[in-house]
């Protein structure tokens, strides 16, 4: 009697054969190796490997555009020319070294038909094959056993490969490769219960944002059954996410056959032999924290759009666009990869595989993969402690500790807060370096070097802004008339500069009219002024208060000295290298009951 897995490899066997009949259209269509890309990738190109296409039906691996849904043959499987032959290229996941293609059937032998599975490294600008990992040879770490089934690519460049019947008891086993060398670890063992709940038929894998893997397993407990698994990428600990045979969680499922996260909780899980009518599978959204599900799309539902029969992968791709790949759909049942509207399930096909109006022809696509976007460049952020006090500076995100790590890398045009923890008996005297570094903000669209300045406790400190009224003014004050009527209205200027070394903020300057020197609770308060920001050196702005009231009935019959007084950064706003000289003043004399601007005119009282 022969095992699900037999029958399945037996009946793709079958339909291999159907795929002879059809080779004399690719021949004619001319796609051949020799036209593989000239070019390689950009984001969001998909590729699609077919078990039965290319030469002697061992294969090929499609480039499929992502705005026509139009293929173009990329590797050959049964052209020696472009590598090491495949028997059953399966699934294909794009990672550092390139497209990587888990092969069922290639490798050392498992038995007198076929090989335990390999692991290929297509080249995309020419199709290319070289054999990165050989499931049958014990040399480059524990075998697996013909059923490859899924692959994807971690930060680190590692590849995860589930193999269905690997494993002493044949429940599958969750391999970790090295990119380098093609050597083989055993991450979760599916048949071992100390590592959490038992599987049957690990498939489709996949890795969510923190790291943690899922995996589909399509056979935990007999037919009909399968779970998501989430899997501990150290420990290889399982727990279930959802359970396709609880009730509670949702509508049952029959064959849960792969797994992608999606936007938020979303994990969008194709069934490749459940739903309503004659079973030809559906779509499920599952939450991610509570593995609650829902049907999104009924592939035997044509109400929904055309009828699929066996799903076999699910994407999203660069736009947000919710791809299913069926190897049954399509013309002359040649395979499809579906379009759904994930609010309605509404299904349409993006690329026909029996379609030739759509370019080279397959016959029984199984994976597919959507280019990434390449990574975004790094830039070096450098900090640098100066000065006679003491301390250190920190980054959010964590990363600079300095103290002892002072450089570190960024993702471009990332935004990295800097933080200065002050020593003992030290204060914090400002940043310096690169001009971005002022705020101890920085953006890394470019290599950064910020400069953190300690100085000894109770010390003025030197490097800030040094906000200080003009001196070319007497007192850094000058008042002009507004009229020539006896009683008129003056404005009063204060040209504002900042003598410091970095740049000041915007701040608030004062005027008030005053007996004496001081400014008091007994002035008279003029008006105030915004000042804005301003860059250290010779730069200035003038604050204009008036016209004010510094004639006119509110001052008739005045007698006596007088002083305008000007308070620079009034509110504090602004800390700077020096407090002490941010007031500016001139005397005026009203001998007459009126405000002359020059004190020559009047005697002093």
């Amino acid at each position: 009697m022969y095992t699900r897995q037999e029958s399945r490899r037996f009946e793709r066997l079958l339909r291999g054969c159907r795929a002879s009949a059809f080779a004399a259209l690719v021949l004619a269509s001319g796609l051949g190796a020799e036209e593989a890309l000239a070019q390689g990738l950009p984001a969001g190109e998909i590729v699609v490997v077919d078990l039965y296409a290319g030469t002697d039906q061992r294969g090929a691996l499609f480039r499929v555009n992502p705005a026509t849904g139009n293929r173009t043959l990329v590797s050959d499987f049964g052209n020696p020319a472009q590598g090491p032959l495949g028997l059953d290229p399966f699934v294909v996941a794009f990672a550092p070294v390139g497209i990587v293609v888990a092969d069922q059937r290639a490798g050392t032998s498992c038995n007198p038909i076929s090989g335990c599975g390999a692991i290929f490294v297509v080249d995309p600008t020419t199709g290319a094959r070289t054999l990165l990992s050989d499931f049958g040879d014990p040399a480059q770490g524990p075998t697996g056993l013909i059923d490859l089934y899924g692959i994807v690519a971690e930060a680190s460049g590692d590849l995860l490969v589930t193999d269905q019947s690997a494993g002493g008891s044949g429940q599958g086993l969750l391999f970790r490769v090295s990119p380098a060398d093609g050597t083989r670890t055993i991450v979760s063992n599916f048949a071992d219960p100390g590592q959490g709940p038992t599987g049957g038929e690990p498939s489709g894998v996949a890795i969510e944002a923190s790291g943690t893997i899922l995996v589909a397993d399509a056979n935990t407990s007999g037919f009909p059954s399968g779970v998501i698994f989430r899997i501990d990428p150290q420990t290889g600990q399982r727990t279930i996410v959802s359970d396709f045979l609880d009730g509670a969680q949702g509508p049952l499922g029959e064959l849960p056959i792969d797994v992608q996260p999606g936007f938020g909780n979303d994990l969008w899980v194709p069934d490749q032999t459940g739903g309503a009518g004659a079973g030809y599978g559906q779509l499920f959204r599952v939450d991610a924290i509570t593995g609650n599900r829902t049907i999104v799309s009924t592939f035997g539902s044509d109400a929904e759009g055309p009828i699929g029969y066996n799903q076999n992968d699910v994407k999203l791709d660069r736009d947000g666009r919710l791809l299913v790949l069926d190897f049954d759909a399509g013309t002359n049942s040649q395979g499809a990869l579906f379009e759904v509207d994930p609010a309605t399930g509404a299904r349409s096909y993006f690329s026909d595989f029996g379609d030739p109006s759509q370019g080279a022809l397959g016959f029984e696509p199984t994976g597919f993969a959507v280019a990434p976007e390449p990574p975004a460049p790094l830039r070096v952020l450098t900090v640098q402690v100066q000065g006679a006090g003491s301390g250190l500076v920190v980054s959010e995100p964590p990363a600079i500790d300095c103290g002892s790590d002072c450089s570190e890398l960024y993702l471009f045009p990332q935004t990295v807060a800097l933080a200065a923890l002050i020593g003992p008996n030290s204060r914090f005297a400002g940043w310096t370096g690169d001009p971005d570094c002022a705020d101890g903000e920085v953006t890394m669209d470019a290599d950064r070097t910020c400069i953190a300045n300690f100085a000894p406790k109770g010390k003025r400190i030197i490097l800030a802004p040094d906000l200080v009224p003009e001196a070319e003014y007497g007192g850094g004050v000058l008042v002009v008339p507004e009229s020539t009527e006896l009683d008129r209205t003056y404005r009063v200027i204060a040209n504002v500069v900042n003598r410091g070394v970095l740049a000041a903020g915007p701040s608030v300057a004062r005027a008030y009219l005053s007996r004496d020197r001081k400014v008091s609770a007994d002035d008279v308060f003029i008006s105030e002024q915004p000042i804005a920001a301003l860059p250290p050196g010779p730069s200035s702005t003038s604050a204009y208060f008036g016209p004010g009231p510094l004639g006119g009935g509110l001052f008739s019959g005045l007698q006596g000295r007088y002083y305008v007084i000007v308070v620079v950064d009034a509110t504090g706003l602004v800390d700077e290298s020096d407090e002490r000289n941010n007031i500016g003043r001139n005397q005026y004399d009203f001998p007459c009951g009126r405000f002359y601007l020059f004190s020559a005119f009047c005697l002093p009282r």
